[in-house]
């Protein structure tokens, strides 16, 4: 449970820091880009903690499942304001609710960290980063 915490903790802070730019869609596609870098780190191998005890452990113990909740609530939840963010300055238009759109891109996130772990490599997670960025820019 404590290295669930810390790594919590740690990923709280990176999102922080992976959410930079001039516009909200350039933070959105920046905290990206931090996901395949942390991924990277190791290869892809053993994927996402955080997805692997969502999986696991949320059924069996309702604390991991509560700290997994955090967690995915607080990753949407700052995607999401970076999209409201967008839509209200202009850079984005969507008829898919901002909260909607932000479970899909750390959706589609987590997607791709498993793609890649599976084949071993960053074509699953690249992949899918590709697909939110095309989407993100062509919804102007």
């Amino acid at each position: 449970m404590a290295v669930l915490i810390d790594a919590r903790d740690e990923f709280f802070h990176i999102l922080e820091n992976s959410l930079t730019g001039e516009t909200p869609i350039l933070r959105i596609i920046n905290s990206c880009n931090s996901v395949m870098e942390l991924m990277q780190q190791t290869n892809f191998v053993g994927g996402c903690l955080f997805g692997n005890t969502a999986l696991e452990m949320t059924d069996s113990n309702p604390r991991f499942g509560e700290i997994i909740q955090e967690i995915f609530t607080h990753w949407t939840t700052r995607i999401e304001q970076q999209v409201l963010q967008a839509t209200d300055t202009g850079e984005f238009k969507s008829e898919i609710p901002s909260h909607s759109l932000a479970t899909a891109i750390v959706s589609m996130l987590e997607g791709g960290i498993m793609f890649s772990r599976v084949y071993g490599n960053k074509k699953g997670l690249e992949d899918c980063i590709l697909a939110i960025r095309s989407f993100l820019k062509c919804r102007r």
